[in-house]
């Protein structure tokens, strides 16, 4: 009895932390429209552990990206594409990339569709990273050309945490449109200096017609 006393009070005041499921704590997708590439950088909780499984072949962490396709279309068929972090115990170096349907079939698919990409990932400690061409992503970009996407966090098969409904960023690299107001005052200073080249064209005949009249009159 003293010996389970002992061992809840042991559980009871471990930091929280030890405990702690596998989560999400920060993330950022930019996206590069005029090299046509979407950069992911999440950062997780802890290391992730993407290589020891269990009974069940499920990998200690994993994740997985949502990304939107026609949200008219009901699930799975809103998603266009799913990045599947929890294939990484097998493809090891890549990380694979399915089209949502049909279902492939294949074994460690989840159920989703073929795979039409692998891309290298980088872990440095906590904060995972790699590239991936948008156009294999998704079609359905919004007015800004980003697309939208929900980032799911399991351990062990079980959800710890999720990421819904969120948007892409334009890339600081990225050429970023000028709003209306600039357009318009812009388009505005060309006219003015087309009509400038204009009246110079216009009036400079009309001046040297002149000064060679005057040098007749003072001849």
């Amino acid at each position: 009895m003293k010996s389970l006393i002992l061992a809840l009070t042991l559980y009871l005041t471990l930091p929280s932390t030890t405990w702690a499921g596998f989560t999400v704590v920060n993330d950022h997708i930019y996206v590069d429209t005029e090299s046509g590439i979407s950069t992911f950088t999440v950062e997780f909780n802890k290391t992730p552990d993407f290589f020891t499984l269990d009974f069940a072949n499920r990998q200690a962490n994993s994740f997985q990206y949502y990304i939107y396709g026609d949200e008219s279309l009901g699930y799975p068929g809103n998603f266009s594409s799913i990045i599947r972090g929890g294939e990484i115990h097998a493809s090891v170096d890549t990380l694979r990339i399915r089209e949502a349907t049909p279902s492939s079939g294949d074994e460690g698919s989840g159920g989703w569709g073929i795979v039409i990409a692998e891309v290298p990932w980088l872990l440095n400690n906590r904060t995972l990273s790699f590239s991936v061409n948008t156009s294999l992503l998704s079609s359905f970009l919004n007015e800004d050309g980003v697309f939208k996407y929900d980032l799911l966090t399991t351990e062990y098969g079980g959800s710890n945490s999720f990421i819904q409904g969120k948007y892409a960023s334009i890339s600081p690299t990225s050429p970023v449109p000028l709003p209306v107001p600039a357009l318009l005052f812009i388009t505005g200073l060309m006219t003015l200096w087309a009509k400038g080249l204009t009246w110079r064209s216009t009036s400079l005949p009309s001046v040297a017609g002149g000064c060679a009249k005057m040098r007749r009159n003072a001849g």
